[in-house]
Order: structure tokens, then C-alpha cells, then sequence
């Protein structure tokens, strides 16, 4: 077997990794692969493989369509959130047990990098959670509202509640039967 250019291939552990669940000492495949026996032993600890242990069977493929085939409704930010999280860390699970430790890497850190907006759509909830959003439609729909309706107030007289006589802004003022005379008077 080739040296690889790296020794964190993840295809040179994939095959080491068989190798150790076919029962191959440490020291051969560490010869083979250009590695030490201490790092094949740390990638077989990793991925939970036991010497000489038959490699897991593939998942069943299941004829009835799973959960993961229905459409997700994004409507729901934070939920869809959560989701995409645990689809993460399902996947990772699958990965490190059939030993892809690369994609379990990976498969955990957009886990990580979910949780960690997870954490920032929360606290924005949270600190929104007194907050009215209205769209600029709506107000000038309510504020034509108002209008019309101080229009159709200002529109009508306005009358005394005791003797329902009609006022005027001169009968407010104190200008109203007697003029300037009564005013003159009440002073």
C-alpha cells in the first residue's frame, strides 16, 4: 500500500480500521499504511472497533418512506433549527459506526456550529418577545383609519350635554348670546 500524503486520510482509517475488525495485528497494518501501531490503536478506540470483530452490517434500506422523506416546514425557525441538528447528529452516529470518522468530524462540528445559532435565535426571541412588528402597509391602512374617523367626528355639531343645544367655538369661548358684553361680564 502507498504512503499517503496525509495519515489522517480518511480512507487510509477507513482500511485500517477493516483491517483491525478482520483481526490483522496493529503492528502489519501500521507497516502497511506508514503509520505507528499506536495510531491504529487510537483510530480503532476512537471508532469503538474491537479486534478481529466482523465490520456492522449497512442499515436496512426499509420499503415504507421514513420521517426523513416528509417535507419540513421552515416556517418555524427554531424548530427547523433543531431539526437540521439532530439530522446532524444522527449522521455523525451512522458515520463513526461504520467508521467514517471524517464525516462524523464534520457531521459533529455543523452540529456544534447549529447549536451555536440555535443559542443566538433564542436570546433574539427572547429579547424580542414584547415586541409588536407591524408592516409599513398595515400602519398606513390603520392611520387612513383614524382619519376618516376624526374626519366624521369633526364633521358633526357639537351639541351640550345638558340641554343639547347646538355649541360654537364662540359659544366656547364666551362669546356666545351676549357677544363681548357677557365675556366683559364674567371677568
Amino acid at each position: 500500500m502507498a504512503r499517503p500524503t496525509s495519515p489522517t486520510d480518511p480512507a487510509l482509517i477507513a482500511l485500517a480500521l477493516e483491517q483491525v475488525r478482520a483481526g490483522i495485528p496493529f503492528r502489519e497494518i501500521a507497516a502497511a499504511a506508514g503509520v505507528s501501531a499506536m495510531a491504529i490503536s487510537r483510530w480503532a478506540k476512537a471508532a469503538g472497533v474491537t479486534p478481529g470483530a466482523a465490520a456492522p452490517p449497512p442499515p436496512a434500506a426499509s420499503a415504507e418512506p421514513s420521517a426523513e422523506a416528509e417535507p419540513i416546514d421552515v416556517s418555524d425557525t427554531l424548530l427547523t433549527l433543531r431539526r437540521m441538528q439532530s439530522d446532524a447528529l444522527r449522521i455523525a452516529n451512522e458515520a463513526r459506526g461504520v467508521g467514517n470518522m471524517g464525516a462524523a468530524q464534520r457531521a459533529v462540528r455543523d452540529a456544534a456550529a447549529l447549536g451555536n445559532t440555535i443559542a443566538r435565535v433564542e436570546r433574539s426571541e427572547q429579547a424580542e418577545s414584547d415586541v409588536l412588528r407591524l408592516s409599513r402597509a398595515d400602519i398606513e391602512l390603520e392611520m387612513q383609519k383614524v382619519l376618516a374617523r376624526v374626519q366624521a367626528i369633526t364633521a358633526r355639531p357639537l351639541l351640550c350635554a345638558a340641554c343639547s343645544r347646538a355649541l360654537s367655538v364662540r359659544f366656547g369661548r364666551g362669546e356666545g348670546e351676549g357677544g363681548a358684553a357677557s365675556a366683559a361680564a364674567q371677568e
